[in-house]
């Protein structure tokens, strides 16, 4: 993850153990696999979110639709 994290073509949003939220460029494809373990999987994509600590957090896709984690 260090070279997407720490690339100034991917803004690091937010990240946890099983979670990146990235906006700018979009990742290679050959970093990307529905099925294969190690690669990234698009979970979706949101035109606004809200980060406030580990585990809290909302996003808002195009629909208007609204996911709100909070552990």
């Amino acid at each position: 993850m260090s070279r997407f994290k720490n690339n100034s073509e991917y803004k690091l949003q937010y990240y946890d153990t099983d979670c990146y939220a990235l906006s700018g460029k979009n990742l290679p494809d050959e970093e990307m696999s529905e099925t294969e373990m190690g690669k990234f999987k698009v979970e979706g994509i949101y035109d606004r979110a809200v980060f406030l600590a580990p585990k809290v957090y909302a996003l808002k896709n195009s629909k208007e639709e609204i996911i709100r984690k909070r552990e």
